[in-house]
């Protein structure tokens, strides 16, 4: 008998254990958006009119989307865990500034524009669900990306 005919050898699946692959197409067009809306804000309407809160929002989305980048492009960019503890900070952050910090004039004042209502902050606030989507998938949901083969193989 030899080690085919075995009838201790199991048989074979054919399945390799990996994780099906798409193409996150959707993602990818949901960051470069992001990026573009977020780019051309400056060019309209300048710097001269941000604060020190504006700025550390840029900064602070800036983050988020490199996330977003990460996780749309299968890239390991610091570390799982970094990204598990970012998202709930993100997601406070965006709040308080949509529920707090400009309702207060505390940031986004254009000289000369009307203060935003409470329904523009709302959706832009909604507008940013995927983002939080993206990242909780990227830090808790994606271990392909952040297995050591994976990062070898980047």
């Amino acid at each position: 008998m030899t080690n085919d005919e075995s009838p201790y050898t199991p048989p074979s699946s054919g399945v390799t254990g990996q994780v099906p692959v798409g193409r996150r197409l959707g993602w990818k067009t949901y960051l470069w958006l992001l990026v573009a809306a977020s780019a051309l804000v400056f060019p309209v309407l300048g710097f001269g009119w941000m604060q020190l809160l504006d700025w550390m929002d840029l900064a602070l989305t800036a983050v988020g989307m490199i996330g977003l980048f990460g996780f749309a492009y299968r890239r390991p960019v610091g570390s799982g865990a970094f990204w598990r503890r970012w998202l709930p900070f993100q997601l406070l952050w965006d709040a308080a500034i949509v529920l707090f910090i400009i309702p207060a004039g505390l940031a986004y004042q254009i000289p000369g524009e009307e203060p935003s209502s409470a329904v523009e902050n709302i959706v832009s606030f909604a507008l940013l669900i995927p983002l939080y989507i993206a990242l909780y998938r990227y830090g808790y949901r994606s271990p392909e990306i952040w297995s050591r083969d994976a990062r070898l193989t980047v």
